[in-house]
């Protein structure tokens, strides 16, 4: 099995994992908990959670950095590794210093939840090592085994699912159930930390800690920090200005139409998400016509895909949301005549972000994705008042959001791979007619 084979079975063995925790840890907990107790729990574990924007992107810019890094210049690895670790252990430690200042005042009660302060430090200690490990997976893409670093992320949360399923039956309350995580967590990194010192990773040497180094991996990662600001404004905000234009009925129907064409969305990302550890390795190896061919390969293939299921949209979308929210919403025809249609630019352009993505460049791509998502509110907001009072608007601005998207990061993705947009079509185009010759023999032979 090729690498990439490797890579997009885990990916997809990611993306399962992640399902299952979404189905079942809800009802679980509530039936274990009680309702009031789980609601509680939410507010108090999402806390923590805001870690993942504190540290930066520190670790999301250390590993796109040692994964495209030359082959000749892999001895600095260590020192980026060194520094990103530096920079997210002093956001841990601010943390735990902010939560232990808040519980002196509060006591050791809260959120209504009795010792509060114990469980949010049980969170952070997972959520550390997490992010601490991330740059380990730009050594893993470099080397060409990302299913590999992958694999091992996931023993960590699959194990950490197991936990928050058993405890909570076994009648275990939230402390039980953070400890027990942390813990594990601690474990794993040993285990973690045990392998690569049997692979001899060069991101172990110890090297001092570079304050410029940690600088550079600021910069870029404050960029890929704007992901999660542009993905707020277009998600949270459509919905805030369905409330206001179609009232709180409106706004649950345009949420609940969000869901399933993000689903389509989130089938996409799968080809992307297993392509981006390939764009990195070429990237490192100094193999730019490999990275136009695999760039060609997967943009067909995602269009081809964005197709299929816009498609089926249009054609089943109303019955499949008349039986999804068992006839209790009712959404315009009109609906799916427009909203599958974000599909096909959203399969341009996530492509190719995630060559950008892959190759460090975060700013260009998410200050677009901040300006289209206002762009989209705004024409979602005149379509709403002078063509359609309906959330057919809301679908106007979604196809709008994902076209300016497409318009703008394609033609900068083709400038990195030193190409013009009118040749990167060509080349999709070449990849597509050499397919359909090797489709051909075969379809004749079985005549």
């Amino acid at each position: 099995m090729s690498n990439l084979k490797r890579t997009i079975a885990a990916v997809f063995l990611g993306r399962g994992l992640m399902a299952l925790r979404q189905l079942l840890m809800v009802p679980i907990l509530i039936h274990a908990w009680g309702v009031e107790y789980y609601g509680n729990w939410l507010v108090l574990s999402a806390i923590p959670s805001f870690m993942a924007m504190s540290n930066l992107g520190l670790g999301s810019s250390a590993a796109a950095k040692i994964a495209t890094r030359p082959v000749a210049q892999r001895t600095d690895n260590a020192k980026t590794f060194i520094s990103a670790i530096a920079g997210i252990s002093v956001v841990f430690i601010v943390l735990v210093t902010i939560i232990a200042c808040w519980a002196t005042f509060k006591g050791q009660e809260l959120a209504g939840i009795p010792y509060g302060f114990w469980i949010l430090i049980s969170l952070l200690v997972p959520n550390f090592v997490k992010m601490a490990s991330q740059p380990l997976q730009g050594w893993w893409n470099s080397i060409g085994k990302a299913h590999t670093g992958m694999h091992l992320t996931q023993i960590l949360v699959g194990v950490e699912i197991l936990l928050y399923f058993t405890i909570p039956i076994a009648g275990g309350r939230a402390l039980a159930v953070t400890v027990s995580s942390a813990v594990w967590a601690l474990v794993w990194a040993l285990g973690y930390y045990v392998i690569l010192k049997r692979r001899k990773c060069p991101l172990l040497e110890v090297v001092p800690v570079d304050i410029v180094e940690i600088k550079n991996l600021m910069g870029k990662g404050v960029g890929y920090q704007l992901s999660p600001l542009w993905q707020a404004l277009l998600f949270q905000g459509s919905i805030v200005l369905a409330k206001a234009l179609f009232g709180a009925p409106g706004a649950a129907v345009w949420g609940s139409l969000r869901i399933i064409n993000r689903i389509g969305n989130q089938t996409l990302e799968l080809v992307s998400q297993s392509c981006g550890p390939e764009f990195q390795r070429n990237a490192s190896h100094d193999r730019l016509a490999q990275n136009r061919i695999l760039y060609s390969k997967s943009l067909l293939i995602s269009l081809g895909i964005a197709i299929i299921i816009a498609g089926s949209l249009f054609a089943f979308g109303g019955e499949i949301f008349n039986i999804w929210t068992q006839g209790k919403m009712v959404a315009p025809k009109e609906v799916w005549h427009v909203l599958p249609l974000s599909l096909i630019p959203f399969s341009v352009w996530w492509i190719s972000g995630e060559y950008q993505r892959a190759l460090n460049f975060p700013w260009f791509l998410n200050i677009v994705g901040c300006i289209a998502a206002g762009v989209s509110l705004l024409v979602a907001w005149m379509w709403a008042k002078v063509c359609d009072a309906s959330v057919v608007a809301m679908c106007v601005g979604a196809v709008a959001f994902d076209s300016l998207m497409a318009l703008a990061i394609i033609r900068s993705t083709a400038d990195k791979l030193q190409v013009t947009v009118s040749q990167m079509t060509r080349d999709v185009f070449s990849v597509l007619k050499r397919a359909c010759r090797r489709i051909r023999p075969q379809v004749q032979l079985r005549q």
